[in-house]
């Protein structure tokens, strides 16, 4: 599922992006250098992580929220570089997580209380915008970064006809290698005040490690999300 994502996404790069670079070249020479932009969104979980399929604390995360701070450096009309500073946050619905200890039949009842993921997410690399007109552009990222992942500390508290159980889990804090994909707009409001509105991914698979009482689990869990956002951008020479 995440090739074909990143493949597809490459030849949209390939098919889009790089022909209407070449189109708005030498169309518009007006264009600040420095950008700053404010946006903050929906953080979707993608692929396994959220999709409620076990009893790890990942399956079962809601929708976030996102925030996210980009600077950028335009060289040209088009093409700049410049750093994004991510922030998604997530909660685990802890309705579903109890059902999914119940799907057991030995439990009785299920009690959890778990805390939120949390993924910081700090990315360099190319920007690119293809202006239409001198107030619209289609805008575009790709980066490379570090994403960590901080897993909350929970327990599960279970009941049998017998006996109280309780599953304790450890947090744990992992960073991994992402690509970074951003495509959107941007529509001038005002001189150097642009609102814009994107979709991007980042995500990535990594070997938790954390103790359920104590036994030691290392298990492959990819964490990744689909983010929508809206913001503001400042631009200025």
């Amino acid at each position: 599922m995440r090739k074909r994502v990143n493949l597809y996404l490459l030849i949209f790069m390939v098919l889009f992006i790089s022909p209407s670079l070449l189109f708005s070249q030498y169309r518009y020479w007006n264009y600040n250098k420095l950008h700053v932009s404010l946006q903050g969104g929906l953080a979707w979980p993608f692929d396994r992580f959220g999709t409620g399929h076990n009893v790890k604390y990942a399956s079962w995360v809601n929708k976030g929220y996102n925030i996210t701070l980009q600077g950028a450096y335009f060289y040209s009309p088009n093409y700049g570089v410049g750093m994004n500073f991510i922030l998604n946050a997530h909660n685990v619905n802890k309705e579903k997580l109890e059902q999914a200890y119940l799907d057991s039949p030995a439990y009785l009842s299920a009690t959890a209380n778990v805390g939120s993921f949390y993924i910081p997410v700090v990315t360099a690399g190319m920007f690119f915008q293809v202006p239409l007109s001198e107030y619209f552009a289609f805008t575009g990222a790709i980066h490379a970064g570090v994403q960590t992942v901080v897993k909350p500390p929970g327990e599960v508290i279970v009941t049998t006809r017998f006996s109280t159980i309780s599953y304790k889990e450890t947090g744990a804090v992992q960073a991994n290698f992402v690509i970074y994909y951003k495509f959107g707009m941007q529509i001038r409001v005002a001189n150097g005040v642009h609102i814009m509105l994107d979709a991007a991914y980042t995500g990535s698979t990594y070997m938790m490690e954390y103790y359920r009482n104590d036994e030691k689990i290392t298990e492959p869990q990819h964490i990744g999300d689909v983010m929508y956002r809206l913001g503001v951008a400042y631009k200025f020479e």
